[in-house]
Parts: C-alpha cells; sequence; structure tokens
C-alpha cells in the first residue's frame, strides 16, 4: 500500500511540475500570444527559422529541418543558399491559421503569411504572399519541419 501511495505521489508531482512549467513559459506573454500548446511550439519554431532565414544564416536554419525531410534536405539547403545569394533584407511575417497533431507524432500547421526581399541584381523590392502548409515532426520537446506544400516560403529560388 506505501509503494501505490508513493507512486501515486510521484505522479502527482510530475503533473504538478509539468503544469508549473507551462504556467511560466505563458507568464509575462499578451493573452493574445498565449496559443495552444501545440500551435505555441509551431510559433516558437516558425520564430526560430524565420529569424535564422531573415538572417541569412543557413547552418542555423537547418537546425530546424528534419534529417528525414520529405523533400530533398540537401536541396533545401541549396535552394536556401540560393536565396542568399539572390535576396538581400528578407522579411516574413506569418499568421498559424490552424496546427493539427496527428497520432504518429506529426503536427500539420497551416500559415497565412507575406515574404519580401530585395532583389540584389536589380535592386527592386518583390513580396508575395499566401497560404502554406508545412508539416513539422516531433523531436523531444523540439519541432523540426518534416514537409512543405507550395507556396513555399523558404527556398524559394529552387523552385
Amino acid at each position: 500500500m506505501k509503494r501505490i501511495r508513493g507512486g501515486i505521489l510521484v505522479c502527482i508531482m510530475f503533473a504538478a511540475v509539468v503544469f508549473s512549467a507551462e504556467l511560466f513559459a505563458m507568464a509575462g506573454k499578451p493573452k493574445n500570444e498565449v496559443l495552444p500548446a501545440g500551435s505555441q511550439i509551431a510559433k516558437e519554431t516558425l520564430d526560430g527559422m524565420i529569424a535564422a532565414y531573415s538572417g541569412r544564416n543557413t547552418e542555423k536554419f537547418m537546425e530546424f529541418v528534419a534529417n528525414d525531410f520529405t523533400g530533398d534536405r540537401t536541396l533545401l539547403d541549396r535552394s536556401v543558399r540560393k536565396d542568399f545569394s539572390l535576396f538581400t533584407d528578407i522579411n516574413i511575417s506569418y499568421m498559424i491559421d490552424k496546427a493539427v497533431p496527428d497520432t504518429s507524432g506529426k503536427v500539420s500547421v497551416t500559415v497565412t503569411f507575406t515574404r519580401s526581399h530585395t532583389v540584389i541584381q536589380t535592386g527592386n523590392r518583390a513580396s508575395s504572399s499566401g497560404s502554406a502548409e508545412l508539416l513539422f515532426s516531433r523531436s523531444g520537446y523540439e519541432l523540426k519541419l518534416y514537409g512543405m506544400k507550395p507556396p513555399l516560403i523558404f527556398g524559394v529560388s529552387g523552385q
């Protein structure tokens, strides 16, 4: 009986720690910034990807891409590098329309985005917008880009 009570106490303490960690993560964020758990993780992942991409940091960007990326991971790396050789002053804004987890550990995220950049060769500003679907796989407590459907947000010069 003591073992059962001890096991129950450990479970309760673990649940309290997890709940407290989620509350701590949400503390100080405006109410419109607090999203459901899957959406919040997707937002943090997308924010990191966009920061690396806008900062023209290929290595950091590729850290957000799953090793088993459904497209060709090497091709995505090349396309991102080509973007950086063709464009400067890259800006991406987005809004998550939905984030839907599945039973296999993947999360399908649909975003509405606006992407703008300056074409290095001409100095002209170009922009595009649309709705894109990104598929992420879980890697521990992180999400990694597993697949993308056009219109692409990243690696657009490889299309």
